[in-house]
């Protein structure tokens, strides 16, 4: 048998006779087309996009509203599933603080009942420096977690954001960044069509892949082709409502072994430090340049004695960053073992609401 269908498939014949010049009267033709019809439970392995016809590969993923017993992920897998992308973060520390509290037993079930693992993080940052601190964030806990570092790592980006499509591109791609040092080389951008139309410059990002939720049954066009479509979320599997999705690529389904492989083995960048009055730095080397005057001070407080007034478009070079006082601050080196300390902007419950000058 050339292939196998799981769900129904129609065949709609189409017969007719007629004489094509050259043949003999009568010659018999049948046209066949071939159609598939969503059913309840699953789809058929062959899906028709814009005309063409591809067999596909298929994933779930599920996050604590979903079941996280064997069954389920049994049911998942008698359902069509060959992968499973799982959610573990949101946020980071400073905000939403979530870590998924299911994430270890439907990790372990998922497993059990055969199906490949993949992870994935809920996204809020406005900034390079959000990203990267959500990133440690998601990784941290994925380590707990004994995550395989040859998984798909993905970046949930749903959530309406205050910046440009092109600072949105150059966040999600410091995530990604930082997720990669650690040593997960496999990365991917989940998002909604009109998400990737409007607040996403796709052709960008450095993740290649890209995972598109579209509803619709046949989805829009975002300027390149998805390796990934989640057409639904509402697949019933035990009584469960489930995202589904289509592995064009084989990006998700493809086992372990194929998947790209860390470069060299990694170990975990030192990234944080704490200081003596209990605020959480994140380490980074970069340029502030101010677009507008801001004092510099020995403190990471306003009520820090103010070391000189920066004026407006100078530039400092910093080495770590804080949230504190309703601020974010970076460190600037100043030699003999002393720091020089700026606000860049404000911030509330661990994300930033402006920004004071650009970061290079």
């Amino acid at each position: 048998m050339l292939f196998k269908f799981d769900y129904p498939i129609f065949l709609i014949i189409s017969s007719f006779m007629f004489y094509p010049v050259g043949l003999p009267t009568g010659v018999f033709c049948v046209i066949i087309y071939v159609y598939h019809l969503k059913v309840i439970g699953g789809q058929p392995r062959f899906f028709i996009q814009k005309g063409e016809i591809k067999l596909s590969n298929y994933f779930a993923d599920v996050s604590s509203h979903n079941r996280s017993d064997l069954a389920y992920f049994q049911g998942l897998k008698q359902a069509g599933a060959i992968a499973v992308v799982i959610k573990l973060t949101e946020g980071c520390q400073h905000g939403s603080n979530y870590r998924n509290p299911k994430a270890f037993e439907q990790i372990t079930n998922a497993k059990k009942a055969g199906l490949i693992v993949h992870y994935y993080h809920y996204y809020h940052a406005t900034d390079p420096q959000d990203a990267k601190c959500e990133a440690d964030f998601f990784i941290s806990y994925a380590n707990e977690l004994n995550a395989d570092k040859r998984a798909v790592m993905v970046c949930d980006f749903e959530e309406a954001h205050i910046t440009s499509r092109s600072q949105n591109t150059a966040n999600l791609n410091a995530f990604f960044d930082r997720v990669k040092e650690y040593g997960y080389m496999n990365t991917d951008t989940y998002s909604y069509t009109s998400f990737f139309n409007y607040y996403i410059n796709i052709k960008d990002l450095s993740t290649k892949n890209i995972w598109q939720a579209d509803y619709n049954s046949i989805r829009g066009d975002i300027g390149v082709i998805a390796g990934s479509w989640q057409y639904t979320s509402k697949l019933n599997v035990l009584g469960n409502n489930t995202d589904f999705s289509i592995d064009y690529n084989n990006f998700y389904t493809s086992p372990y072994g194929s998947q790209e492989a860390p470069a060299k083995p990694a170990e975990d960048p030192k990234t944080t430090f704490t200081d003596d009055l209990g605020v959480k730095w994140y380490i980074e080397d970069g340029t502030f340049t101010l677009d507008d005057n801001i004092k510099l001070r020995w403190g990471a407080s306003v009520n820090s004695t103010v070391i000189a007034t920066i004026q407006n478009g100078s530039s400092i070079k910093y080495d770590a960053f804080c949230y504190s006082g309703g601020y974010i601050w970076i460190r600037q080196p100043r030699g003999n073992g002393q720091f020089g300390y700026m606000a860049t902007g404000t911030e509330k419950d661990g994300h930033r609401l402006d920004y004071w000058g650009k970061f290079s």
